[in-house]
């Protein structure tokens, strides 16, 4: 799914940013460039980044099940 329609960015490529190390929006956009021009994704930006830290918080069996479902 697109998030930043302005720049082409994918929900995934942000997955990815934040699990690289980015832990902030503006982490987020320097990575991706996501969020970079109008800011209309960027509420959706911080739901992603919330999402991947309470996946980060997870016991490790939920995060072994998860990689293994796709």
């Amino acid at each position: 799914m697109i998030v930043c329609h302005c720049r082409g960015v994918t929900e995934r490529q942000i997955r990815r940013a934040i699990r690289d190390g980015a832990s902030c929006r503006n982490e987020v956009i320097l990575a991706s460039s996501a969020g970079s021009h109008c800011g209309g994704c960027a509420p959706m930006i911080d739901s992603i980044i919330e999402a991947e830290s309470d996946r980060a918080s997870a016991p490790s069996f939920l995060r072994m099940a998860e990689a293994a479902t796709g």
